[in-house]
């Protein structure tokens, strides 16, 4: 799919089709499929999509520094599957505390943690078996020598920006 709209013309100049119309031509827009970055999509193509069944890998992040909004809810309402993206490749659970303000009510939790969620609401992260985060704190690293770490970088900082 395409994030950038001049990737979805060069491909319309090239195949006279859009991305999801090349891809369902080629037999490969089907219910294996996991497809990123399908902002810019016409109304067939959201048809097309949750008609195949595809699965949409959604990182709010890059919504939000793009500063254009995928349309995640017309996907998934048309049949598409919806998962969360994250550059972190090791994951094997990202537990959620969604009793925080910014991810309430809960009538569309899904859409809620895609659209205003950050990663402080992140409780626990399991990495290969390991909780690496618990309550929020990472297990393999000491809060308290980071903050003073980050504290004397911060200060060494400020003193070289003052010139002294």
């Amino acid at each position: 799919m395409s994030r950038v709209d001049a990737i979805q013309h060069g491909i319309r100049d090239r195949d006279g089709k859009t991305p999801a119309e090349l891809l369902d031509e080629v037999g490969l827009l089907d219910d294996r499929l996991v497809a990123a970055h399908r902002i810019h999509l016409t109304a067939e193509d959201i048809t097309r999509i949750g008609r195949a069944g595809v699965k949409l890998a959604y990182l709010s992040m890059g919504d939000a520094t793009g500063g254009i909004i995928a349309p995640t809810r017309a996907l998934v309402d048309a049949g598409a599957k919806l998962t969360i993206a994250t550059d972190n490749m090791h994951a094997d659970m990202v537990l959620l505390d969604l009793r925080r303000p910014h991810l309430l009510p809960h009538n569309d939790p899904l859409g809620t943690i895609m659209h205003t969620g950050h990663g402080h609401d992140v409780a626990h992260v399991i990495v290969e078996g390991e909780v690496v985060v618990r309550d929020g704190r990472p297990t393999r690293v000491g809060m308290e020598e980071i903050y003073r770490k980050g504290a004397a970088a911060a200060e060494a900082l400020w003193r070289r920006a003052q010139g002294d």
